[in-house]
């Protein structure tokens, strides 16, 4: 027993030792001076020190993308050569708005109207004198007065009104400028094609330049209605089909206009403007 104290005892002793031997090497570190780069603990401290710079930066850049995108928007708002047929953008159709109208004054009314696809209208067929008194009276509404103010805000310019078509005396805008509304020009065209078709009855002296020229001119018009229609799609209703003696498909010649322009109260609209063949006459082109 005893020498199992005595063993116990030695143990006990040389435990004490070590942690005394550690206590006094803590000491020792604790003596030692704090400057020492290498056991220094504020290595966080930099990043902390960076980081109101960091924030700084970050919201100085924001600023300069929303000034640069707000002036850039401003720039192309104003400017009328990013918007060739308007000048403001305020003035083009927002969602669900229907039509961008030229002259606000205009009156646009819309019915359901049933037509026969295969029917006839009058304006088409064989050359009659007739059908060309009707596409004659269709056509001579076409050029009407607006202001220098409405062509501002298509960003346009025109032919004035004036007592000899000197642009000089209606340079004030009293008697106002020539325009068509949009439509007649594809009108214009459509009766064009229409006359090109039966060429032989409308141009039976045609020089090889007038025919050329016709040629070039009734390509334009084709490809001026073919980029309305684009641009104005009928999506009003279906074009359905049907089975005849046929190995394809016949398209139903019946359909349904679910919304189209009242006609006659469009052109009771434009009625006080309409310019007459006598004032067209008396027009003379002031640089010649």
């Amino acid at each position: 027993m005893a020498i199992e104290h005595a063993h116990l005892l030695k143990s006990t002793t040389s435990f004490d030792t070590d942690i005394n031997s550690t206590t006094i090497n803590d000491d020792d570190d604790n003596d030692i001076d704090d400057t020492t780069p290498w056991l220094q603990r504020t290595h966080t401290t930099p990043l902390k020190s960076k980081m109101p710079h960091l924030t700084r930066s970050v919201i100085i850049h924001t600023l300069l993308i929303f000034c640069y995108t707000f002036f850039a928007w401003l720039y192309i708002y104003t400017n009328a050569s990013f918007f060739p047929f308007h000048s403001h953008a305020a003035d083009y159709p927002a969602p669900g708005q229907t039509a961008l109208l030229a002259i606000p004054s205009l009156d646009i009314q819309y019915a359901s109207t049933p037509q026969e696809l295969r029917s006839t209208s009058g304006y088409f067929g064989p050359p009659t004198p007739d059908m060309d008194a009707q596409w004659d009276s269709l056509l001579d509404r076409k050029r009407i007065r607006v202001t220098a103010a409405e062509l501002a805000r298509n960003g346009r310019t025109s032919v004035a009104m004036g007592g000899d078509g000197d642009t000089d005396d209606a340079g004030s805008g009293d008697s106002g400028y020539l325009a068509w509304l949009g439509v007649f020009h594809e009108l214009h065209c459509l009766n064009f094609a229409r006359m090109w078709k039966d060429r032989d009855y409308y141009y039976p002296n045609a020089t090889e330049y007038e025919v050329k020229y016709i040629s070039e001119h009734v390509d334009h018009c084709m490809d001026r209605l073919r980029a309305v229609l684009m641009c104005h799609p009928d999506v009003s209703d279906l074009i359905t089909m049907y089975w005849d003696k046929s190995t394809k498909p016949m398209v139903n010649g019946t359909r349904i206009l679910e919304r189209c322009v009242d006609w006659d109260a469009l052109m009771a609209s434009t009625a006080d403007r309409q310019i007459s063949a006598e004032e067209m006459s008396v027009l003379k082109n002031p640089t010649l």
